[in-house]
């Protein structure tokens, strides 16, 4: 029945939440009492799920808001946008392969600079869960809690990382690595609209896709793990 809140009670440690291990110490506490999640009210269980939720987000938000933290990860890697792949099976050609793979270096880096803009965006939408959200959330599909987010926070996000991108594509020199790229192409370089592609904009899209991605897996890990629940009273609960 609350078979989703045993998977994100395991997403992620967070600074402004009561973690797991208070959610178990309540359950434990009071086993002998016959308390259990399906006596629990509403207030306590959107408590836990907020708690849950918020954990899950600072997990997401440490793991890519680092160096490497989307270049690292396949899953999330930002590639030189497919508006410039001609560009880039040009320089392969000509064995310019190493700029193309710099330039693709600071679309990523421009993206974990900008991440950790979510947390506050997080805090407040967690913050302002009803009822019915929680219930929603708890009765949904795999990705119910993921789909959430994206709904009530996905907008912000965007807003928020925009200036940040903007910010940091001219500090880790993204500008300065394309125009690298098309002055390499040399005479064909004027072939080359340089405007046609807003980089600011698609790390921005990259790097919000990139954070929900890592959040939906993190729910379906969990969901899906039977060995997460690691004590009788969470197989009892949260079957």
């Amino acid at each position: 029945m609350y078979r989703l809140l045993p998977a994100l009670l395991l997403l992620l440690p967070g600074q402004a939440y009561p973690g797991w291990g208070d959610l178990l110490e309540f359950f434990n506490d009071n086993e002998s009492a016959g308390i259990t999640a399906s006596t629990l009210s509403d207030t306590e269980i959107i408590d836990g799920l907020k708690a849950a939720l918020g954990e899950g987000a600072d997990k997401a938000i440490a793991a890519l808001g680092r160096d490497n933290g989307y270049y690292g990860d396949p899953d999330v890697k930002i590639p030189v946008p497919q508006s410039l792949e001609a560009i880039r099976k040009g320089l392969k050609t000509l064995g310019r392969q190493q700029l193309v793979e710099d330039f693709e270096v600071t679309l990523n880096r421009a993206a974990e600079q900008a991440v950790p803009a979510a947390s506050a965006i997080f805090v407040d939408t967690i913050r302002e869960m009803s009822i019915v959200d929680a219930r929603n959330i708890l009765y949904g599909p795999d990705n119910a809690a993921s789909e959430y987010f994206r709904d009530k926070s996905g907008d912000k996000i965007t807003e928020r990382f925009s200036p940040i991108v903007a910010d940091a594509t001219d500090r880790v020199g993204v500008t300065s690595r394309y125009k690298s790229l098309i002055a390499e192409l040399g005479p064909l370089a004027k072939w080359i609209d340089m405007d046609a592609v807003d980089l600011d904009r698609y790390i921005t899209d990259q790097a919000v896709d990139g954070l929900f991605l890592k959040i939906a897996e993190q729910e379906k890990r969990i969901r899906e793990n039977p060995a997460a629940r690691t004590s009788e009273i969470l197989k009892k609960v949260f079957r």
